[in-house]
């Protein structure tokens, strides 16, 4: 949910204070959010909603949005990109002409004339190493029946970890993988219920069997 505002500097330092979020987690936001509120954002959890907040009003445009987004939206949080290093090879090939060290129609030993190309001076090669940063913390969720994301900075990771764990991408998926599995375990003790059942109907075995093996394969869901 987005809530257009259009107030002074101070009066949005009041409205972070009056939701309560005065020590608020100060982070980058990469998205299109960004050209609009800058590099920088506050991020408050209370209420089971998440609010961002831009740090500074543009005193040119003083409108802006503080966005909320309840937790039962919210699909996931990953860590996303990496951080890799790049060999950055300078320098070497050839340098200006040495003049000085041309030899030019010289006869040796009696040789034909030889014209030899002047001596060039060849740069120091040298090797950097470039570190590039590519990670950010990727949240993702429902606006509409719509996936929306936004991209805020890898530390962030440690802020929501601590406030809403329950998102985290592993354990999202480790519930649904356990929920998968009780599932797949739940339509298995349904046909083997079934499969007694028949065995009742067909006297293969009694009621007080068919009533105890029915309860040890209920018992073990």
């Amino acid at each position: 949910m987005k809530s257009i505002y259009n107030l002074r500097d101070d009066e949005l330092n009041s409205i972070i204070s009056i939701d309560g979020f005065d020590d608020m987690k100060v982070t980058t936001l990469y998205s299109s959010l960004s050209s609009k509120w800058g590099p920088l954002v506050k991020i408050g959890i209370k209420n089971k909603n998440i609010s961002i907040y831009p740090c500074k009003v543009d005193k040119d445009d003083i409108s802006f949005e503080i966005i909320r987004i309840p937790f039962k939206d919210i699909e996931y949080y990953v860590p996303d990109g990496e951080v890799y290093h790049e060999q950055v090879i300078s320098g070497g090939g050839s340098g200006k002409i040495n003049v000085g060290g041309a030899i030019v129609g010289t006869v040796i030993a009696g040789a034909p004339g030889m014209v030899l190309g002047g001596q060039r001076k060849v740069n120091e090669v040298k090797s950097t190493t470039v570190e590039h940063d590519t990670r950010k913390l990727k949240l993702l969720y429902k606006k509409g029946g719509i996936t929306e994301t936004v991209y805020l900075h890898s530390d962030c990771y440690d802020f929501f970890i601590d406030n809403l764990p329950e998102k985290d991408h592993e354990v999202v998926m480790a519930n649904k993988k356990n929920k998968h599995i009780k599932s797949s375990s739940d339509v298995g003790v349904k046909d083997k219920i079934k499969e007694l059942k028949e065995m009742l109907d067909e006297g293969l075995i009694t009621e007080e069997e068919f009533e105890t093996k029915k309860k040890a394969l209920l018992d073990d869901m």
